[in-house]
Parts: C-alpha cells; structure tokens; sequence
C-alpha cells in the first residue's frame, strides 16, 4: 500500500522536480476492467487518493493482454516507509487508514450478493466479482 502523504519518508530515489511516471498494470480484460470500474467509483464517491486512469485497453478480441495506464501517485509502499516512520506518523497513517476505511464502509450503494459485488451507478449495475 502506497502512502500518499506529505508526512511519508522521503524517497532518495526518487527526483522530486520531475512528476512520477505512470503506472502499466496488465491483465485479463474482464478482471482489468471491472478494477478500473472500482477505482472510478471509490474516486467519485470518498476522498481516498486514487491514481487517475490514463488509458486502458480492454479488447478482449485483441490478443495483446489487456491493461490500465494510471498515474502512479506519489509517496512510499507502507512496508518500506513503516520502520522508519516516527511514532507520530505512525499514529497519523493509521488514522488516515482507518478514515479511509470507513469511508469505503459508508458507500451506501454498495451491496454484497453472494460472490458477487453489485455496484449502482446512475440507475447503472455493474457486476463485479469479488
């Protein structure tokens, strides 16, 4: 998990002037696209940073694996950052976490149906595997 905040180490990797590069991810069409379907939904519906889709390609006739170009936010994975946070950042990620979850909680148009997550959007369903 990327932490997306100011209060995160900073990456000596990582050249602060130049914005970060985007991100690929690839795999089956359906699967990628009902990913890119979630990402919008959580985007619109809470304020929790998600990476704004650029492109996808989601052919399933095109035998080129399908996949989303996404702006890679910035920020450490949480494994690298946490050893070396201070207790105080600590406490302020899990509290940051903890707003995230409940907002995803509080997404009241969601409804779990056996295996399956149905998602209304604009009078829309969309089924989404769990």
């Amino acid at each position: 998990m990327a932490t997306p905040t100011a209060s995160a180490p900073h990456d000596a990797t990582r050249n602060d002037t130049q914005p970060p590069k985007p991100f690929r991810k690839e795999a089956r069409s359906f699967r990628l696209l009902r990913e890119a379907e979630a990402m919008k939904f959580v985007q619109a519906h809470t304020s929790i940073p998600v990476p704004e889709i650029l492109e996808t390609n989601f052919d399933p006739e095109d035998k080129e694996t399908s996949w989303i170009l996404m702006e890679r936010l910035s920020g450490q994975q949480l494994d690298k950052a946490w050893p070396i946070m201070t207790e105080t950042t600590k406490a302020r990620t899990i509290s940051e976490l903890k707003e995230y979850l409940s907002q995803l909680h509080r997404i009241h148009r969601l409804a779990l149906a056996g295996s399956v997550l149905v998602l209304e959007v604009q009078h829309t369903t969309i089924d989404c595997t769990v």
